[in-house]
């Protein structure tokens, strides 16, 4: 049996966390994670403040496409620019 590696999160699950952390509260960072997990179809509710972070990226690293982040990103900095609420429920 082989060791088991600690968990990496991709380059772009990171910038888009990090790009969150920057505008968002621990609290809309767990609307956000409720929000993309459902989209995605698998709902994941934030275990607590202290993980959110870390639930955020690692659902955003193992299950979604990079390129999807990356759209995600592209929204979160364009609302960011514009003065817009970033997350926006419909």
């Amino acid at each position: 049996m082989q060791p088991q590696r600690p968990f990496r999160p991709n380059a772009d699950a990171q910038a888009f966390v990090g790009l969150a952390r920057r505008h968002l509260t621990v609290d809309e960072a767990g609307v956000l994670l409720r929000l993309i997990s459902a989209d995605k179809g698998q709902p994941v509710a934030p275990a607590d403040d202290a993980r959110v972070w870390d639930q955020l990226t690692y659902f955003c690293s193992v299950s979604l496409t990079r390129r999807r982040v990356r759209e995600f990103k592209a929204v979160l900095e364009r609302r960011a620019e514009h003065g817009e609420p970033l997350i926006q429920k419909g």
